[in-house]
Order: structure tokens, then C-alpha cells, then sequence
């Protein structure tokens, strides 16, 4: 859910984004709800040249 967050957040800001579930998070999420006790780690991608900006948004969340 927080990798929503971001994610939107940054769309908010003009910045193109995904995330990619990483190891078990999308069997975890069907099978555990919130996929607690698994490898439910998800990735966010920017566009290298949005980097910075992206990570200013972040910051500006409280998550960095």
C-alpha cells in the first residue's frame, strides 16, 4: 500500500512510475491479505533523468 502511495504521489508531480512486486508479494497478497511473514518487497521505477526530482518527492513524504 505505501508503494501506492508513492507511486501516485509522484504521478501527482508529473513523474511517470511503476512498481514491480519482487520475490512472493503477489502470491502473498492473494493468499495472506497483506502478505506479512513473506518476501513482499516491491520495486519503484523512475525514468533515470527523473531520479532527483523523484527522490525530492519522497523526501517530501517523510520517507526518506
Amino acid at each position: 500500500m505505501q508503494a501506492d502511495m508513492i507511486i501516485e504521489a509522484l504521478k501527482n508531480n508529473g513523474i511517470a512510475a511503476y512498481k514491480q512486486d519482487m520475490g512472493d508479494a503477489g502470491l502473498a497478497a492473494v493468499r495472506y491479505g497483506m502478505g506479512r511473514g513473506i518476501n513482499d518487497s516491491v520495486a519503484i521505477f523512475v525514468a533515470d533523468r527523473e531520479a532527483d526530482n523523484a527522490v525530492e518527492v519522497i523526501n517530501g513524504m517523510g520517507l526518506l
